[in-house]
């Protein structure tokens, strides 16, 4: 049941909205679609009460309703035209809902019929803008005013056949039917907005770090923070550029996927932080943007545990070599761009990490002296001695082998 009203809400919004509309947009129009087809039945089944009691003006002003409603609903899911579908409707609606309401014999006799004068308007503030919809409200309220003016004549001239009970009877299902009307309204449509912001907020927390997309979205602006203590990794495929001429671009993609999928993981699951991915170079942060005091050591770990991953790889007959580098300290992170935007870092330590990286070995983790200093009496490292770096000179570098 519930797989059938899915389809039902997947059809309704395809065949109403249109690609150009924002979510929002389409959210609203399938609500008021939705609302619509289900009052299509409601109005024919009065139309045949209207007549069993033989109130002929009031069922031929009902019978005129609904032909209006099954060629203006064609006219909607041909054309898509919401907007003149809902202004057309919605004035049909309230010469329908006087007219009806003055064949029956006013206000009381018609069980407050005006009442889904009330609903039209409100939902028209979900569709139309904002002038159209205070139009079709005041509208509604010189109608609404008019009718009461004149009630008493109204009910004194029009004579009517309806039983003693039917005003009641008949208040009774108005009241209850735009009530439910209101409701579904009103609750369709902040369970579909909501499902809409989880999915758009989904998206953000995976574009941002958590903390970092909470604050933009509760103050949009600049965000820059300084952090003196965290670590940097950045991993680079060896031999990347000929590996990628031997493969198609699909099963280029389909392996780096792969591969970053799985570091994905391990980034996960020690509570690090990618920054982000270009081309075959991987780039992680640590102690960013959430501080920790082991900012250096569980990096350690997510960058021996990509090797043993490449040591998998190897032995399922796809041998690739990474070269990682890992360098500790002093750094700025903050937000870049108005357009497809990012949480990037910046300084000296990041760039010194990606020295690593580059002057690194193959199968290898270099680290700087500033890092080694901190895993030295927990981890395995292997002294390379003096290397020559470009933009930085002579640096001292360890090997990380283990832990």
């Amino acid at each position: 049941m519930r797989n059938r009203w899915k389809n039902f809400v997947a059809w309704v919004e395809d065949s109403v909205t249109l690609p150009e509309d924002s979510e929002s947009l389409r959210i609203r129009k399938t609500t008021i679609t939705i609302a619509y087809l289900i009052t299509i039945p409601i109005t024919f089944i009065w139309t045949i009460a209207l007549f069993n009691l033989q109130l002929w003006a009031a069922g031929w002003i009902n019978l005129a309703f609904n032909l209006h409603t099954l060629i203006s609903g064609v006219y909607l899911f041909r054309t898509r035209n919401f907007i003149v579908f809902y202004n057309v409707g919605i004035g049909i609606l309230f010469l329908y809902i006087y007219g009806l309401q003055t064949s029956l014999g006013g206000i009381i006799n018609s069980g407050v019929l005006i009442g889904a004068g009330l609903i039209a308007a409100m939902s028209a503030a979900l569709i139309l803008s904002r002038r159209t919809s205070i139009f079709w409200a005041g509208i509604n309220v010189v109608g609404f005013t008019l009718v009461l003016a004149f009630d008493k004549q109204i009910a004194a001239n029009v004579p009517t056949a309806l039983p003693a009970e039917y005003s009641l009877v008949n208040g009774f299902f108005n009241a209850l039917w735009n009530s439910f009307l209101a409701m579904f309204l009103i609750l369709y449509l902040v369970r579909e907005l909501e499902s809409a912001q989880d999915l758009a907020d989904q998206l953000l927390y995976n574009v941002l770090p958590k903390p970092i997309a909470a604050r933009l979205k509760k103050n949009p602006g600049t965000i820059a923070d300084a952090f003196e203590n965290a670590s940097v990794l950045f991993a680079d495929i060896v031999g990347f550029t000929p590996l990628s001429n031997q493969l198609s671009p699909t099963e280029m993609i389909e392996l780096l996927n792969r591969i970053y999928s799985q570091f994905d993981t391990l980034v996960e699951k020690y509570g690090l932080e990618k920054i982000r991915t270009i081309g075959d170079n991987y780039m992680v942060a640590s102690g960013v943007p959430t501080p920790r005091p082991d900012h250096a050591q569980a990096l350690s770990h997510l960058a021996l545990d990509m090797l043993a991953y490449c040591g998998q790889l190897e032995k399922e007959g796809r041998p690739l070599q990474f070269r990682i580098g890992i360098n500790s300290g002093p750094l700025t992170a903050g937000i870049i761009g108005n357009i497809k935007f990012q949480y990037d870092i910046y300084g000296d330590t990041v760039n010194t990490a990606s020295r690593m990286e580059s002057h690194g070995e193959p199968g290898k983790i270099q680290v700087s002296k500033d890092t080694y200093e901190i895993l030295k009496d927990e981890f395995v490292l292997e002294r390379r001695g003096t290397i020559d770096v470009k933009g930085k000179g002579q640096m001292e570098t360890w090997f990380l082998t283990g832990c």
